[in-house]
């Protein structure tokens, strides 16, 4: 009776196919994530539990929106998440970007998509505590409008991520961005008389509101910062401890190198002629310019947050205040592109 237990608490086949699993895990590098009890689970960086060099990316692109504008370093100095973030040079006016990408054809979806937009501030440097600086751009919030990448960025990455829905509507030369929860929207961009290439004068894609008078030298001519070192990405990651209210089980900075091609050709040799050659990259390409440019710019475009308080963002209405609270002084540039590619951030490493 000794070996009832253990003989009766055994099937040979649950058991053989679990180790199997296993062993076909390891092979692949796996990439584990709640819930730990199914295996690893797929994403953005290990599609379909795969090494993502086996699988086709040439029909993944995006068209990315996006407005650069000249606003207060002494607002946007107060979204740092460490007194070892701040400004690489001393001028009070810096610059920012909104920046909202529709990705499409996505492999780890199922060759769906889905859209996110984020603030992103520039001319940002990180100092480590042996005081090297890491120089790039912050990302304090990016907003997505699917779950997935949502949990996959904030758990993978430790990106400052959030719902909310983000929908693109298009009127001829006149594209609208716009962010809400729920039916009530809290941001829109306005992209207005869209046209190939770059705009024909310095005024055609700058708009300047009319509360912006300081910002402008004796010639009346909008005052643009001097672009500072950008290397990449910058993020904070941070991880709650549980049952601890205010206790961090993780919290440090996270740094993407801008790398270029070289995190394509990552994902396998023939990714560029892939590119090249796929008959649905081509067609929408087509469709977005038929001169065949890939960039429009906006001759007028516009920013415009709405604040909202608890009844209205239950659990974003202190992200919405803080970017209501954004100074924009100048709008240097407002465009529109079309990318061939999509980075899936996989050079994302732990600063320190």
């Amino acid at each position: 009776m000794e070996f009832n237990l253990y003989n009766v608490s055994h099937d040979e086949w649950d058991h053989s196919t679990h180790e199997l699993k296993k062993y076909l895990w390891n092979k692949s590098s796996p990439r584990w994530r709640q819930p730990l009890s199914f295996g690893p689970s797929p994403g953005p960086r290990h599609p379909l539990n795969q090494p993502s060099d086996t699988l086709s990316y040439a029909r993944q692109h995006q068209v990315v929106y996006s407005i650069r504008f000249t606003t207060s370093r002494t607002y946007l100095q107060n979204l740092f998440p460490s007194e070892q973030f701040s400004f690489t040079g001393p001028a009070t006016l810096v610059q920012a970007s909104i920046v909202c990408c529709s990705l499409r054809n996505m492999v780890w979806l199922g060759d769906t998509g889905y859209n996110h937009c984020g603030l992103y501030i520039h001319g940002v440097q990180y100092t480590k505590k042996d005081g090297a600086k890491v120089h790039g751009t912050f990302l304090p919030i990016l907003f997505e409008n699917l779950a997935d990448p949502i949990i996959t960025g904030r758990e993978e990455l430790g990106a400052s991520k959030l719902f909310c829905d983000i929908d693109i509507q298009e009127t001829g030369a006149s594209h609208k961005v716009t962010m809400g929860w729920r039916g009530t929207v809290f941001a829109e961009l306005d992209f207005d008389g869209l046209v190939d290439g770059p705009p024909a004068s310095a005024n055609a894609a700058t708009q300047v509101n009319s509360a912006d008078t300081d910002c402008r030298n004796e010639d009346q001519k909008p005052i643009v910062p001097k672009p500072m070192p950008d290397d990449g990405m910058l993020m904070y990651r941070y991880i709650p401890a549980v049952g601890e209210p205010g206790k961090a089980d993780a919290e440090y900075a996270v740094f993407d190198a801008y790398t270029g091609q070289a995190e394509a050709k990552d994902r396998g040799p023939d990714l560029a002629s892939e590119q090249e050659t796929d008959g649905h990259v081509g067609k929408e390409r087509a469709k977005f310019s038929t001169s065949g440019s890939t960039t429009k710019v906006a001759e007028k475009s516009d920013i415009r947050f709405h604040a909202g308080d608890w009844k209205s963002f239950p659990t974003i209405h202190h992200v919405v205040e803080g970017l209501a609270g954004v100074p924009i002084y100048t709008i240097l540039e407002a465009k529109m592109e079309f990318v061939p590619q999509v980075s899936d951030v996989r050079g994302a490493k732990r600063v320190e």
